[in-house]
């Protein structure tokens, strides 16, 4: 699914539900992180988000080959990501510090200069083959 980058997410996910304008009533799993709870209902202050009965909860649990592997992928493509992050934060936070520590002292310029080389920093995006990424039924 795919939408404007100006658009909110969680109000696009409920509306793109084919049957959610009923009963406002959304099932998520118990183990959902509490801001996307919390951005779903915000999305529509009539909607009810609330945990999935059990019987649900063990029907989704049934995964095919096909939805296990989008999954693996996913987790690659986020672990990737995830990686990519920390290395340059760390090698971005020690260039700083260092830069501190050489000039031996710190003053507000020098902040705002480092704040503007972070905002120029751009994680190259690999090729998505890159991934082990097996679409398909």
């Amino acid at each position: 699914m795919e939408w404007p980058e100006e658009a909110d997410p969680y109000s696009t996910a409920l509306h793109s539900l084919p049957r959610f304008g009923e009963d406002r009533l959304l099932y998520v799993d118990e183990a959902i992180r509490k801001f996307m709870a919390d951005g779903l209902e915000r999305a529509d202050p009539r909607a009810k988000v609330v945990s999935a009965p059990p019987l649900i909860t063990t029907l989704r649990e049934r995964k095919s080959e096909s939805e296990i592997r989008i999954l693996r992928c996913a987790n690659e493509v986020s672990l990737f990501y995830l990686s990519r992050m920390f290395d340059l934060l760390v090698s971005m936070g020690l260039a700083i510090l260092s830069h501190f520590i050489l000039s031996k002292k710190v003053n507000s310029e020098q902040l705002e200069v480092s704040a503007h080389k972070l905002r120029g920093v751009r994680i190259s995006h690999p090729n998505f083959n890159t991934f082990n990424c097996k679409w398909g039924t």
